[in-house]
C-alpha cells in the first residue's frame, strides 16, 4: 500500500520530506524486544514510508461500537513516528497493557493501539485511558493496520462536538511543553 498517497488524499503533507533512517532498525528492534514479538509487516512498512505528517483537516475513524469520548462514534487520529512511540511507551508505562503498541494519539490522553498479543495480533483498538477494568478500555477499530488506514476519513466540522468544551487559560510554559511534545 502506498501510505503517502492515502495520507495526501486525507489532506496530509509531509513535515520533513527527508526521512532520517539513522537508527531506525535499532529502534524497531528495541520495540520488538520490549513486546517479545515482531511488529506486523504492514505497520513496519508504514513507519518506513512515513515520518511526520501534518493534516489540514481533522482525521478520524468511526468505531462500530460506542466509545465514551467519541462523538458519533468517531475518534481523531494523529499518527506517532517511531521516536514518539518510544516516548509514549515510557510515559504510559504501568498504565497501558503490556501487549499494546501505541501507533497514534486520539482524544485527550487516549491512544490508538496495535495489539501484539498472540490471540489478537495485528488488530487495532482505541484505548480509553479512563476505563473501568471490564474491558481494559479497548474498543475495536480494525482487523489490521491496512484496514485501519482504509477506514480513515476527514471528519467534517459538524461532527466535531464543542458542546462540552470550556476555554481555559494555560501558562506559556505549559503550552511550550505541549508544543515540544508534539514535535518529538
Amino acid at each position: 500500500m502506498n501510505y503517502r498517497e492515502v495520507l495526501k488524499k486525507l489532506g496530509g503533507t509531509e513535515e520533513n520530506k527527508k526521512m532520517d533512517y539513522t537508527g531506525f532498525s535499532e529502534k524497531l528492534k528495541k520495540i520488538e524486544h520490549r513486546f517479545h514479538n515482531s511488529i506486523p509487516k504492514d505497520y513496519v512498512s508504514f513507519l518506513q514510508q512515513i515520518e511526520k505528517w501534518v493534516f489540514t483537516e481533522t482525521i478520524g475513524i468511526k468505531s462500530e461500537e460506542p466509545i465514551p469520548v467519541a462523538y458519533k462514534n468517531v475518534v481523531t487520529v494523529d499518527f506517532l513516528n517511531i521516536d514518539t512511540i518510544l516516548s509514549v511507551l515510557n510515559n504510559y508505562s504501568g498504565n497501558l497493557p503490556d501487549n499494546l503498541l501505541p501507533i497514534a494519539e486520539s482524544e485527550a490522553g487516549d491512544l490508538i493501539v496495535l495489539d501484539l498479543s498472540t490471540k489478537n495480533n495485528g488488530k487495532i483498538y482505541y484505548w480509553y485511558h479512563e476505563h473501568d477494568s471490564s474491558n481494559n478500555g479497548l474498543y475495536f477499530l480494525a482487523e489490521n493496520f491496512n484496514e485501519f488506514i482504509k477506514k480513515l476519513s476527514i471528519v467534517p466540522e459538524s461532527d466535531v462536538s464543542t458542546d462540552d468544551v470550556h476555554i481555559v487559560w494555560e501558562s506559556d510554559d505549559f503550552l511550550k511543553m505541549l508544543k515540544n511534545r508534539r514535535n518529538t
